[in-house]
């Protein structure tokens, strides 16, 4: 159950970050896919890289401008020790 909650919840932001940066298909299977990386790669989980998009689509950033930003982001909370939500809100 819990599984499926996680996958619920990442889903939903995705669909947040959607309809903050307006990106198309194609672009959110690119930011899922590297959410999902960074979550297997990196202290942060693929739903925290998620919020942090959430963040960046506040700011107006694209997709490309996420894609591209994500590794600074993730890389300045790991070594602040911060949330990485909260990082990207500060960043952006």
């Amino acid at each position: 159950m819990e599984c499926i909650q996680a996958a619920g919840d990442f889903e939903e932001t995705m669909s947040t970050v959607k309809a903050l940066s307006g990106a198309e298909q194609a672009e959110m299977a690119s930011l899922a896919e590297e959410a999902k990386r960074l979550g297997a790669e990196t202290q942060f989980t693929a739903q925290e890289s998620a919020e942090a998009m959430t963040y960046m689509g506040m700011a107006g950033w694209k997709s490309g401008e996420m894609l591209s930003g994500m590794n600074g982001v993730i890389q300045l909370a790991a070594a602040s020790g911060e949330d990485l939500a909260q990082v990207s809100d500060i960043v952006t």
